[in-house]
């Protein structure tokens, strides 16, 4: 609780970067072998549902660590 500015500083920062490597390589081409351009589409999306979901418990837990004490 003493630190939980730094944490969540450092975990926005690192998702702030995740976010910004999913959006550089979101135009990437994928390989031209059908199998493997199957399998590269399949990642792109699977990542960009966890960087989703990891945002959304982020700030869930941003919601209960600093504006919901003030409702307490």
């Amino acid at each position: 609780s003493e630190h939980k500015a730094l944490v969540f500083g450092i975990a926005a920062a690192m998702l702030i970067l995740a976010g910004l490597l999913q959006w550089k390589t979101l135009d990437a081409p994928c390989p031209a072998d059908p199998t493997l351009a199957n399998a590269c589409a399949n990642t792109r999306k699977q990542a960009l549902w966890i960087y989703l979901g990891s945002v959304l418990i982020f700030l869930i837990g941003a919601f209960f660590a600093f504006v919901a004490p003030f409702f307490v």
